[in-house]
């Protein structure tokens, strides 16, 4: 089933962009009617909207998923739950991307392939976890779970660049110093014992 890159508007002159599949541009249009959507275009010509690269930072995609996995344990439908995380979230483009996702799952999608048309942000990982968590009627937990492991390699990740660092930082210390030795300190010392007529030691002979 071919995917169309698709421009809607709903009765209050909201515009939305998206990622729908259908059989064709009939039947999408058909679908985006069923969710209170006018199509404006559509085209199925390269999917820039779904496989561009990600602006989502990962601190922005644990306060999701943790938020998601909230709204789904208190009993909230996956459609609503990313609708209520289309009004929290600050950032523009990844609330087009949950606004997309939001109106495939009234469309009648599945979670999992509803994400999937953004791989820039979901990854394979993350959509195997949530299809399990919808197959298993369990996607709260699957949220949180993903959530956890973000939050936990986010950690990771920190814990190395702080190790690494620190290294770096004595290695560059050193090497100053050693710069600032050759390029004023033994000069001097050098015009000093030229002066008194002494011999060089050994380790600062040219």
């Amino acid at each position: 089933m071919p995917e169309y890159s698709y421009h809607a508007v709903d009765a209050s002159g909201h515009a939305t962009r998206g990622v729908m599949a259908a059989e064709n541009e009939i039947a999408l249009e058909r679908r985006l009617r069923e969710v209170g959507y006018w199509l404006i275009d559509a085209s199925t010509s390269a999917r820039k909207h779904a496989g561009g690269p990600s602006r989502v930072t990962r601190a922005e995609l644990i306060e999701f998923l943790y938020g998601m996995a909230s709204l789904l344990a208190a009993g909230v439908t996956a459609a609503d739950a990313f609708r209520a995380m289309v009004e929290e979230t600050e950032n523009d483009s990844f609330r087009v991307v949950l606004e997309d996702i939001e109106l495939n799952l009234n469309a009648g999608s599945s979670i999992h392939d509803a994400i999937a048309k953004y791989p820039g942000i979901f990854n394979t990982q993350s959509r195997h976890l949530i299809n399990a968590g919808e197959f298993s009627d369990n996607l709260d937990v699957a949220f949180k779970d993903l959530a956890e492991h973000l939050e936990w390699t986010q950690k990771l990740l920190s814990d190395v660049k702080q190790a690494t660092l620190y290294p770096a930082m004595i290695l560059a210390g050193v090497l100053g110093l050693i710069t600032l030795m050759v390029t004023f300190v033994v000069p001097r010392f050098a015009a000093i014992f030229e002066d008194l007529n002494l011999d060089l030691p050994l380790l600062t002979r040219g």
